[in-house]
């Protein structure tokens, strides 16, 4: 590799090598699944946002792939148990609205779940 190629990529592998840390630490708090058994109770907070609380008061977030119809004004959703699990890319059902899909679902603290609570 000559002198002129390594100045040319050097900062482009630098940035990728920049943004992995970021990358990581949100898949870390990113899951694939909550067991519904393990669930006391979820707040929606608006068209895109749903707020989990967890019966050990860890909390977590479900962001919607896009805003659901009629999710905001119903305040309620249902959705098929076949696992009992609420999955990535599991269906929620508004109640004379739409179907919506779940895009993440991710681990927050009780910090960031007061603040979500608080836009409600």
């Amino acid at each position: 590799m000559s002198l002129r190629t390594f100045l040319f990529l050097a900062p482009m592998a630098l940035g990728l090598a920049a943004a992995l840390p970021a990358r990581a630490a949100e898949a870390v708090k990113t899951q694939q699944c909550i067991e519904m058994s393990a669930v006391d109770h979820t707040t929606v907070i608006d068209g895109q946002t749903i707020l989990v609380t967890m019966k050990r008061k860890a909390f977590k977030r479900i962001d919607l792939v896009e805003r659901c119809l009629g999710l905001a004004t119903e305040q309620a959703f249902s959705f098929g148990m076949q696992t009992y699990e609420l999955c990535r890319s599991t269906p929620l059902h508004v109640l004379n609205g739409g179907t919506c899909i779940i895009d993440k679902i991710v681990d927050i603290d009780a910090v960031e779940a007061k603040a979500l609570g608080a836009k409600k």
